[in-house]
């Protein structure tokens, strides 16, 4: 048994978010393989994640709450209120996208 962490992964993993630093209030993005997911935030918000695929593997392009992002870096604080990230996948890569680098961490 190891209390969660496989399945805590494959969500995480498969709904577009990675917490990739512990401790560190932020998400690595990648592509989500569940075509639309609701998430109820401990605040009682929803965060919706919509244009996963599991055959579309590229993000192409990426909106949250309305803005288009072009990082591969979330931070907490741009969806502790619930919103709404719709990705646009492809079975190409975009080269274009994502190339804004991450924050950096002293």
């Amino acid at each position: 048994d190891d209390l969660g962490a496989i399945g805590a992964w494959y969500v995480f993993a498969n709904i577009g978010l990675y917490p990739m630093i512990p401790g560190v209030g932020g998400f690595s993005l990648n592509s989500p393989a569940f075509p639309k997911v609701k998430v109820m935030l401990g605040n009682g918000k929803i965060l919706t994640i919509s244009g996963g695929s599991e055959s579309k593997l590229y993000i192409q392009n990426l909106r949250i709450n309305g803005k288009n992002w072009n990082s591969t870096w979330l931070n907490l604080d741009e969806v502790k209120n619930g919103g709404n990230i719709i990705y646009q996948l492809s079975t190409t890569p975009n080269k274009t996208w994502g190339t804004q680098p991450p924050p950096s961490f002293n």
